[in-house]
């Protein structure tokens, strides 16, 4: 008889109800401890990082494409917080 954790679905649900929620709860946890330490402009400035490599990751793993928009978009987030921290500071 086949092993039952060898089934994609099962694989699947015991992702999906077990790693994912202990991922999520360890994501949230770092975020509410880097709050408490730094400012918000520090804060969504490493979230926006962390989103960035993640959708490089997702390109590199799944060979999904890479065009001008993506690298049009990621400069204006760059750019935005970049602006928002130098006008910041001048308050």
């Amino acid at each position: 008889m086949k092993d039952s954790l060898f089934c994609p679905q099962i694989r699947a649900q015991l992702y999906d109800s077990i790693v994912l929620p202990i991922l999520i709860f360890g994501c949230t946890k770092g975020v509410y401890m880097l709050s408490a330490v730094t400012t918000s402009l520090n804060v969504t400035m490493v979230l926006t990082l962390r989103k960035f490599f993640s959708l490089l990751i997702s390109f590199l793993v799944f060979e999904n494409a890479f065009n001008m928009f993506h690298v049009i978009g990621a400069a204006f987030v760059f750019i935005g917080t970049f602006m928002f921290s130098v006008s910041f500071k001048s308050f």
